[in-house]
């Protein structure tokens, strides 16, 4: 007997227990391998794979801009002056009606007048374009379409003014309706009670048309 060392059972029994960590060590990183190579794919099918979605959305978000861009397009286009829906739909049930628009401003201020003006425009009058809310109407393009309104022969006109006085006595709303009536019955009525000039200005006292 060796004194020191282990008995050959017992030196034999260590060996076997570390060949047999070593076994099973081996297994599990065989097991990690397998999982990985089964959850990560090589590069070249990541690739396969990934491209072909990166390109589905390109082409998605390029044909979602165009179609962008074509609504705005038409939607420019359509808005070139404002249908007249509504007129011909009258004119259809009734073709001797005579259809006025009129609208107001100055409703908003604290001081200085309201003015309404009334407009009636014969459906066979030629289409003027760029007739739309007129807040949506650059400065320069409104002055130009007054210029074209007002010089066509066929379209009938007024605007009528509400001094400040007039406004203080019946209030604001009465005097709006007041200059929507005033614009109305001149065109209408052409012999008319109220104060008619011909051109609107600050100089004049009073309301007038």
């Amino acid at each position: 007997m060796i004194i020191g060392s282990d008995p050959p059972r017992r030196r034999s029994a260590r060996l076997q227990m570390r060949n047999d960590a070593k076994d099973v060590t081996n297994n599990n990183e065989s097991t990690h391998n397998k999982r990985k190579r089964a959850v990560s794919p090589p590069l070249h099918i990541r690739q396969q794979r990934t491209t072909p979605q990166t390109n589905k959305k390109s082409k998605l978000h390029t044909a979602t801009a165009a179609a962008a861009s074509k609504k705005q397009t038409k939607d420019t286009a359509a808005a070139t002056s404002l249908p007249r829906t509504k007129e011909k739909y009258l004119l259809s049930k009734k073709s001797s009606l005579k259809i006025i628009g009129v609208d107001e401003a100055g409703r908003g201020p604290l001081a200085g007048p309201v003015v309404a003006a009334a407009i009636h425009i014969p459906p066979t009058s030629p289409s003027i374009p760029g007739i739309l809310d007129s807040k949506q109407v650059k400065e320069e393009s409104r002055e130009e379409l007054y210029k074209q309104i007002t010089t066509q022969k066929d379209i009938e006109w007024a605007v009528a003014v509400v001094d400040a006085p007039k406004i203080d006595e019946i209030n604001i709303l009465q005097a709006t309706m007041l200059g929507m009536k005033m614009a109305v019955e001149t065109l209408i009525l052409r012999d008319v009670k109220w104060n008619v000039v011909n051109e609107a200005s600050v100089k004049e006292k009073g309301s007038y048309v």
